[in-house]
């Protein structure tokens, strides 16, 4: 434990980019590709484009106000401080189902047309 006290956070943009993307391609990518060929066939290309750049959009306004006001908790701290730990759980749920299941909705999107 005395160790830790000689750590530094030296974490750059580029090192924490760098994991979330490990993180996407580790769950998502290798997981997913199977089915969503099998839902779209070859729209599945632009789904995860899709999916990508939307997760982006609504994930950075996440990482400006971890940045900002670093706490262990992420969503649920924000939010149960902000509104009520109810309404906390309710996001954190509520994220998680979105941002699980936006390269099926992209799929079907991109199969249609």
């Amino acid at each position: 434990m005395q160790q830790s006290k000689h750590l530094k956070k030296v974490l750059s943009l580029s090192d924490v980019m760098g994991i979330a993307i490990g993180q996407i391609i580790g769950a998502g990518v290798m997981s997913l590709t199977g089915i969503g060929i099998q839902m779209t066939g070859s729209g599945i290309t632009p789904a995860f484009i899709l999916s990508s750049l939307i997760t982006l959009l609504t994930m950075l306004p996440i990482a400006i106000l971890a940045s900002s006001l670093p706490t262990t908790g992420g969503m649920y701290q924000y939010t149960s401080r902000l509104l009520s730990p109810k309404t906390g759980v309710f996001l954190v749920i509520i994220i998680h189902l979105f941002t699980n299941n936006i390269i099926f909705i992209c799929a079907f999107f991109c199969s249609i047309s």
